[in-house]
């Protein structure tokens, strides 16, 4: 599992900054795709997004807008429990277009019916996914043969360091270092305890995936990592929970140090280069987003068009050049300033990228015990 899960970091790496070697001649064909889009008749109606901060950048809905005649309605969320929520409350009504991480499609289909499968004959180029990663979300996101998911964006979360103040930062364990005392953020969600479960030695992706029916292992490792979680709290300053909030923490100097998301540290090190995102020794946590349907979704042609739409590499290259997220499509890098290609590797030698621990779907009874020791820590962080 472990060599899979490296080959697959590296294959997809590889098509990230090595754009030539995974491109070929799909960027011209997503370029005709895109005159064609951008003449075609007008769909209108409204697509409602439900999505993370960062994915619906205002200049990419407003040329979609204009291309399309659609009205594009966004909402944000937090963390994926939010999408499950909203979508469960409503029977997959109310939103057109989702954004859950990969790893909680099956799980939240399988429990509560709530998309819908995906009409790969709307894909206008499917060839132009890095194949790897393109494949991986099928098979993370397939239920009863139907596949519910395409990638989105992708990337990591891991350590955000202000180096002026804290330039020995290497691991998570540094997150609980009484020199921090105040200075650190980071959220009361699961990576959280991803991160202190990994300082401890953990490793939860493999145990969800190699021992799915070991509940009572999975709660004794989600126990050592509350505990542990707990007793850092003195060095918490606040818990985030937007990523400009996180942003805002970081940028101002009210937190040296933080658990998130690499593009926010990219986005960071622009205005401030003493800041950086660091891949913890442990291993970065590796995530994927996907563009999913819900069940109630009320205009599919704008959806399709829309999943097209960020499928040009011009699109998704300004979706990383504006809030530093990766792209699946090859071709993306041709559309990215300079500045980020220098960041995006300077955060990942080989060493780290190797390293990646990428997210894997988890049982129910694990998701339940997950669900349980989060309102806990959120708990114990209002007392």
């Amino acid at each position: 599992m472990l060599k899979r899960r490296n080959l697959f970091s590296l294959t997809v790496w590889a098509c990230v900054i090595l754009t030539t070697a995974c491109s070929g001649t799909t960027t011209d064909t997503a370029a005709t795709d895109a005159d064609t889009a951008a003449t075609g008749d007008e769909l209108g109606g409204t697509l409602r997004l439900l999505t993370w901060e960062g994915y619906a950048p205002d200049e990419l809905i407003a040329k979609f807008e204009e291309e399309t005649g659609v009205d594009v309605e966004v909402t944000y969320i937090a963390d994926n429990g939010e999408i499950i929520s909203k979508l469960k409350a409503t029977g997959g009504e109310g939103y057109d277009l989702a954004s859950p991480s990969v790893d909680n499609v099956k799980l939240a289909q399988e429990q509560f019916n709530i998309y819908q499968p995906i009409d790969m004959s709307r894909i206008e180029n499917p060839d132009v996914l890095v194949q790897s990663l393109a494949e991986k979300v099928a098979e993370y996101s397939t239920v009863d043969g139907e596949v519910y998911s395409v990638p989105a964006v992708w990337g990591t979360s891991g350590l955000i360091v202000n180096t002026a103040e804290a330039p020995e930062v290497k691991s998570y364990k540094d997150l609980c270092d009484p020199q921090f005392a105040g200075r650190v953020t980071y959220r009361s969600r699961f990576p959280t305890f991803a991160g202190a479960m990994l300082a401890l030695g953990y490793d939860p992706f493999k145990f969800s995936l190699e021992e799915p029916e070991n509940v009572d292992g999975w709660r004794a490792m989600m126990e050592e990592a509350y505990t542990y979680l707990v007793d850092c709290k003195s060095n918490v300053k606040t818990y985030w929970t937007s990523r400009q909030e996180n942003i805002d923490l970081m940028a101002k100097g009210e937190t040296y140090l933080s658990q998130g998301w690499d593009g926010t540290g990219w986005v960071l090190s622009q205005e401030n280069p003493d800041i950086k995102f660091i891949a913890p020794v442990e291993g970065a946590l590796g995530w994927v987003d996907t563009f999913t349907i819900p069940a109630g979704a009320k205009n599919l042609d704008a959806v399709y068009a829309f999943i097209n739409f960020m499928y040009r590499p011009e699109n998704a290259g300004e979706l990383t050049k504006g809030g530093g997220f990766l792209s699946p499509v090859k071709g993306s890098t041709d559309y990215w300033p300079e500045e980020i290609k220098v960041l995006v590797e300077e955060s990942f030698p080989e060493s780290a990228l190797n390293n990646i621990q990428w997210y894997a779907p988890r049982p129910a009874a694990f998701d339940e015990v997950v669900n349980e020791y989060v309102e806990k820590l959120q708990v114990a962080e209002a007392n």
